[in-house]
């Protein structure tokens, strides 16, 4: 299936898309069954699903928490299609959003990984970033996850550092992307 990159846009977590949503998880409980685990409450109460989605991007006053995360969805409207999932965090607080989770963090479907779709949701994504107040862009990849870690370089990411990350156990590479008023 050829993808038309210009049909693709990030939106906003919807009940309108719960079918592609579901098509997107049943894609990772097929070929990628670790990274599933964070979609699967969707399949119980989707609309719940959707509104905790929501109130993490909203400041509470009965949370200490004070990182939002901002959800968003690669999708393609012609083919009605979830593509991938990208989450802004900000601002960065705790060890593990320092060290090892970063800003950006984002997963895309397994049959449509290695067609560019990475490094297009990424691009789309700097610009909601920087309108969220983000300057600086802290993004990391599994030290050997080479495609990652091109897709962040492709966007601007500059390599600070490879760290041990003691949640995740693995080696982690560190990259910031500097934002201006204009996107690469």
């Amino acid at each position: 299936m050829t993808i038309n990159f210009s049909d693709c846009q990030l939106v906003r977590p919807t009940l309108a898309l719960h079918e592609a949503f579901e098509a997107f998880v049943d894609d990772f409980l097929l070929y990628d069954g670790p990274n599933s685990n964070e979609y699967i409450p969707s399949m119980d109460n989707f609309p719940e699903y959707i509104r905790a989605l929501h109130r993490q991007s909203q400041p509470s006053r009965h949370s200490s928490e004070a990182t939002l995360c901002h959800h968003f969805w690669l999708y393609n409207s012609i083919n009605q299609c979830i593509y991938g999932v990208i989450r802004i965090r900000h601002p960065l607080e705790g060890r593990f959003l320092l060290t090892e989770g970063g800003n950006i963090g984002y997963h895309i479907a397994p049959s449509y990984r290695n067609r560019g779709l990475g490094k297009l949701m990424l691009k789309l994504a700097l610009p909601k970033a920087h309108e969220l107040g983000i300057e600086r862009v802290l993004v990391t990849a599994k030290e050997d996850n080479l495609a990652s870690r091109a897709i962040i370089q492709a966007c601007g990411g500059q390599l600070e550092n490879v760290v041990y990350g003691p949640i995740l156990g693995y080696r982690i590479a560190r990259y910031f992307i500097h934002l201006s008023g204009e996107q690469q």
